[in-house]
């Protein structure tokens, strides 16, 4: 992933996650998965504004567009973002399966994810 596609991939993970509000257990999906690109505190702040100013539309055409290996991360952090409380709610759910649709995401499921992201 580069910046800009780890920014959206973040954003749809935060747009899915936080229908039904967001959890500290989420949010440190979110950035346990920065972290795991060993960035700079600047690089962190730079990816984290893009994230938060990018529509999420605009999220989407990037995802879409990226290589499988990109969409598959993609799909994997959001994955384990909405999980990441525990609980999955029905919000969050029909968010999702819109997101795989919008971003023609395969299916996956949380195994599959977690080898994925790696952790």
């Amino acid at each position: 992933m580069n910046t800009q596609t780890l920014a959206a991939a973040l954003n749809l993970a935060w747009a899915v996650a936080s229908r039904d509000g967001m959890e500290d257990s989420e949010w440190a999906v979110m950035i346990k998965e920065m972290k795991s690109f060993n960035m700079t505190d600047e690089q962190v702040d730079r990816v984290t504004k893009m994230f938060k100013e990018m529509d999420v539309l605009d999220a989407v055409k990037i995802i879409r567009g990226a290589d499988t290996a990109t969409r598959r991360e993609a799909q994997a952090l959001i994955i384990l973002t909405v999980i990441g409380d525990g609980d999955l709610s029905d919000k969050e759910a029909g968010a999702f399966l819109l997101m795989k649709l919008l971003c023609q995401f395969d299916d996956m499921d949380i195994e599959t994810a977690h080898r994925v992201i790696g952790f």
